[in-house]
């Protein structure tokens, strides 16, 4: 590397660094990592890892370590959300399988960050086969998800691609274990236990039964909306496991859907669309094409399969897996609509909500709408006023607010 080069990447990886308020240095027994939790945040007060991955990751150095990355040992990791396993365990050559969009894109910021090629890692999708690419899973490393639906769904879609005595660990902090959690592991994949709390963490260990029968996948799930008002009740929806709202429609998109605009004929984006019940129903009113964006693969799954069950026209609707509107030209949408999440995995904060507010201002049009619903106590309506210069009450009842600003 040249040495105007490297001076360059230093004062890049310092003006990177210096963004964070917390020590982002992971020590495990394998590496030293530089970790940064995605979307960046400027005086970031969250680590990118817990003591869970850090458990994880001891437990393996103990258990597994004496077998040399290059002994043909096939490693699935699960729910990895910043790279913290991935990254560790690069030298062999892991698999990540997740639903995140995201985590795919923090694990090549922080390959990045820490001088590593991330083609060491396979990413795959939660909405494809998680098959190993040479005879079955030795040992899967596994993040307990938040959704205890697409656990137990993870474990039913891993089942067919383990052998005899291959080892399932699943690594959560107590606060976030249920007690159903080593039921579901022992039904599905075979004898499990649970290890000693270390730093608020535990494991959860189980050794593959082949021959212990698989329970059937309740996924994907249909069902009709019929707690809403005409014409959106009868509207059909089709659910992924790790999607939210699975059996109902919640009390939010039900409200917002009441209070969504109308006549619009050009470019409509549902950001975070979940199952795609907004676009669904803004369709139903508006002749515009509309753009169906979520950072998980089975929620875009979930939304392009409740289009087509709904007989809506193919060529007036597009499907995109992606972290908020990065990419998407400027200037180019004429109404942009969210549900924004409040919370990051376990983790409760705004920040998704900022970086997809944000995008939604470069990506509108001059004059273009933003609509956003959102829990009243939030305070959506500081952030976008701030942003936008203006901020309109389109309704509200006494647990949300439906929210306007114009670009």
């Amino acid at each position: 590397m040249k040495a105007g080069t490297d001076r360059y990447v230093k004062l890049w990886l310092l003006r990177v660094l210096s963004m964070s308020v917390v020590d982002p240095h992971f020590n495990s027994p394998f590496h030293t990592l530089t970790l940064q939790r995605i979307p960046l945040r400027r005086r970031e007060t969250l680590q990118a890892w817990d003591a869970a991955d850090e458990y994880l990751l001891n437990h393996f150095f103990t258990e597994f370590a004496q077998r040399k990355p290059d002994d043909e040992q096939n490693i699935l990791i699960c729910n990895d959300n910043f790279g913290a396993l991935c990254l560790n365990l690069h030298e062999y050559e892991p698999v990540l399988y997740t639903d995140s969009h995201t985590a795919g894109l923090a694990l090549a910021h922080n390959a990045q960050l820490n001088n590593l090629s991330v083609s060491s890692v396979t990413v795959i999708p939660s909405t494809v086969k998680p098959e190993a690419d040479k005879g079955k899973w030795d040992v899967v490393l596994m993040k307990l998800p938040k959704n205890q639906s697409w656990f137990r769904e993870q474990l039913i879609q891993i089942k067919p691609f383990l052998h005899e005595g291959s080892k399932v660990i699943v690594a959560a902090m107590v606060k976030h274990l249920p007690h159903s959690a080593l039921e579901q592991l022992e039904q599905i994949i075979g004898p499990a236990s649970l290890s000693r709390a270390k730093k608020k963490a535990r494991l959860l260990l189980a050794d593959t039964e082949i021959q212990r029968k698989t329970p059937e996948s309740k996924y994907p799930r249909h069902w009709r909306v019929d707690n809403a008002r005409k014409p959106h009740n009868g509207i059909k929806l089709i659910n992924h496991a790790n999607t939210f709202s699975r059996d109902s429609l919640d009390i939010g998109a039900r409200f917002f859907i009441e209070h969504l605009p109308a006549g619009i004929e050009g470019n409509i984006i549902d950001m975070g669309c979940g199952n795609g019940i907004i676009g669904i129903a803004t369709a139903m009113q508006n002749p515009g094409h509309i753009n169906f964006v979520d950072e998980s693969y089975m929620a875009v799954a979930s939304a392009q399969a409740s289009w087509q069950a709904n007989g809506m026209d193919e060529a007036k609707a597009s499907f995109t897996v992606n972290d908020a509107l990065q990419g998407f030209a400027a200037d180019s949408a004429d109404c942009v609509l969210c549900n924004p999440p409040f919370h990051q995995q376990n983790t409760v904060g705004d920040q998704i909500a900022q970086r997809m507010f944000q995008d939604a201002k470069q990506v509108l049009k001059p004059g273009g709408e933003f609509r956003v619903i959102g829990n009243r106590h939030l305070g959506y309506h500081a952030l976008m006023k701030k942003l936008f210069g203006n901020c309109t009450l389109v309704a509200s009842n006494s647990k949300f607010v439906v929210l306007s600003s114009i670009r």
